[in-house]
């Protein structure tokens, strides 16, 4: 009876967890691309689209013009409101024109808006080749052709600075007073002719003096460690590592070799030697949901003694490492083998968040048991019940997300 209420208190802890999305749809990203284009400097930009027209509060000023979303949404979350935005686009044009800040010499730059595209983040067209996108991001606003939530959605944008060429440009900067969650968590990518520079957080490059490597090292390790701590089905697997492994040894162990499959994979990415085709992507995200199933199934089952076999723990890490991979790839809308310092440092991240996961999950476990109030067969059933509910759950969303994209081939 106790072990039931100790379960039931972990369910109502993790409830929110059952939403959580996969492994690409949690991950922010700025993408810019400066460009020259006769002597004016053109600028295409991909940004999530609550940065243009979620306030801080959520709640619009009496006082201020309506933004163009309604509170359709059961759980009062803003939604997108399509034919509002039809009939008039001019808010949306301002706040497009004003979201980056351009000087040249202290003086300030404004663009003009050319073209606008909102998509839904989880079917967003690719964003990492300037040719493409300059072909395809062409019509003066295009939107989707069904209603979403602000905070799931991305606009593309096509913006001109005239009579500045590029080289004239001196800063770009996204707004301090950003939504939060957005600012602190986004990672920047941005393309200047001959250049590529990439940092996390809010954006704000000095171009006469941009970073150097080991500054865009330190920002990827950065973006690497938060992925770690934002990313449930992650944490979950490491929980099965530390509850399966019945010794402080098999813990190091286990860690080392998860670490060392997911890292062969996520490298084998970055140096292009391994290409993730898009339709692929909802079915390794069913794996990895179906891995932690299976993990806490084997934990349930031996839960005095190592559960998972080395060689099973290194073929799981070879498909988060697929996870991890794609995260970059489809948030960046980087081709695999670019940026290979962004996905270094991403991975020294990944890593450093591991050790720390992994140590705390150690201790707390070692402590739970020296108290004594919980038996390790309670401990493991108060976890991983809870968890096989939420990672059967994710495997039936992802599934389903996978033949439905099979369905449309």
């Amino acid at each position: 009876m106790r072990e039931l209420k100790h379960c039931l208190l972990v369910m109502l802890l993790v409830l929110p967890a059952l939403t959580a999305e996969a492994h690409f749809q949690n991950f922010l990203a700025r993408i810019v691309y400066l460009a020259d284009q006769g002597d004016d400097t053109l600028i295409y930009a991909r940004i999530p689209l609550a940065s243009l027209l979620i306030k801080h509060d959520w709640k619009p000023q009496a006082d201020d013009t309506q933004p163009p979303y309604t509170r359709q949404n059961d759980n009062d979350r803003p939604v997108l409101d399509l034919a509002a935005l039809a009939r008039d686009d001019s808010l949306l044009r301002h706040k497009a024109a004003a979201y980056f800040s351009f000087q040249m010499d202290n003086q300030q730059l404004m663009p003009a808006v050319e073209a606008l595209r909102i998509q839904p983040i989880a079917t967003r067209s690719p964003f990492g080749h300037l040719a493409t996108i300059k072909q395809t991001l062409t019509l003066p606003l295009e939107l989707p052709s069904n209603p979403l939530l602000l905070e799931e959605a991305i606009i593309d944008l096509k913006l001109r600075i005239s009579n500045v060429a590029t080289a004239q440009i001196s800063q770009i900067a996204s707004p301090s007073n950003e939504w939060p969650t957005i600012r602190d968590q986004a990672i920047n990518i941005l393309t200047l002719p001959g250049d590529t520079f990439t940092s996390s957080g809010a954006l704000a490059l000095t171009l006469s003096s941009p970073p150097g490597i080991l500054s865009q090292l330190s920002n990827q390790i950065t973006s690497g460690v938060r992925h770690v701590l934002i990313g449930i089905d992650h944490l979950l697997f490491m929980c099965v590592l530390v509850l399966g492994a019945g010794s402080w040894k098999r813990i190091v162990h286990n860690s080392l070799m998860f670490t060392a499959g997911h890292s062969i994979t996520l490298g084998l990415v970055a140096l292009g030697l391994l290409i993730i085709p898009p339709m692929n992507v909802p079915l390794i995200e069913t794996l990895i949901a179906l891995s932690i199933f299976y993990g806490f199934c084997r934990v349930l089952m031996q839960p005095d003694k190592p559960s998972l076999p080395l060689w099973q723990i290194g073929g799981i890490g070879l498909l988060h490492g697929l996870g991890f991979a794609n995260v970059l790839e489809k948030a960046t809308g980087t081709g695999a083998g670019e940026l290979i310092v962004h996905w270094l440092g991403f991975n020294l991240g990944i890593e450093a968040g591991q050790i720390v996961v992994f140590a705390t999950l150690a201790l707390l476990l070692a402590a739970v048991r020296r108290i004594g109030r919980l038996t390790p067969r309670q401990i493991t059933g108060t976890v991983a019940v809870p968890s096989l509910i939420m990672a059967t759950y994710w495997t039936l969303e992802r599934g389903w997300m996978w033949v439905s994209t099979l369905t449309e081939i």
